[in-house]
């Protein structure tokens, strides 16, 4: 997809976005991770985090 085309569709589709963050404890530090959320029209969410963060292994 081109980016003109990303940028139309979020034009039209896009609702709002939000930011929350994931406490991570590692070595006696706290780390707070943003996930950031795309929320669309249709009720449908895209989540994006850091590509190193293992999501899975830090749910509650």
């Amino acid at each position: 997809m081109e980016r003109e085309d990303v940028e139309k569709y979020l034009k039209e589709n896009l609702e709002r976005i939000s930011v929350e963050s994931k406490k991570i404890i590692m070595g006696g530090w706290t780390v707070l991770e943003p996930i950031i959320f795309l929320e669309l029209k249709d009720g449908s969410r895209m989540r994006f985090f850091g590509p190193d963060l293992d999501l899975e292994k830090w749910e509650d």
